[in-house]
């Protein structure tokens, strides 16, 4: 909790305590490359639940589709370039990504995610 030294997870923070991240969430143009890359992470995991807030800060909505089943989040989403990714996260990133390449620029602490073609 803010200004004391109370400490608790991140759902308990969002559902319980109703707290709610420091950035807005925007929507932004539709990318017009076909193909999705695909991250599978699973549901209930800290580098998860920090993988999202990046994708929501840096990530147009419009390009994302999240879904959850059971125990993962399916995310589908087009290109995007993260900044400010640890070499910890960025690995996790990459392991999870099922469709799609991710690279890392550990000099910029960049990582970009970039959907695959499908030809019709």
């Amino acid at each position: 909790m803010p200004g004391t030294d109370e400490t608790f997870s991140y759902m308990e923070g969002i559902y319980t305590h109703r707290l709610t991240p420091d950035y807005s969430i925007e929507m932004g143009k539709r990318s017009t490359k076909p193909g999705y890359a695909v991250l599978n992470l699973p549901a209930v995991y800290s580098l998860t639940y920090q993988v999202m807030d990046l994708l929501y800060q840096q990530v147009p909505v419009a390009n994302m589709y999240m879904e959850r089943l059971k125990d993962r989040w399916v995310i589908h989403m087009k290109d995007a370039r993260i900044n400010g990714v640890s070499v910890e996260l960025a690995d996790f990133i990459k392991r999870s990504a099922k469709q799609g390449r991710v690279r890392y620029v550990l000099e910029y602490e960049a990582l970009s995610i970039e959907s695959e073609e499908e030809l019709l």
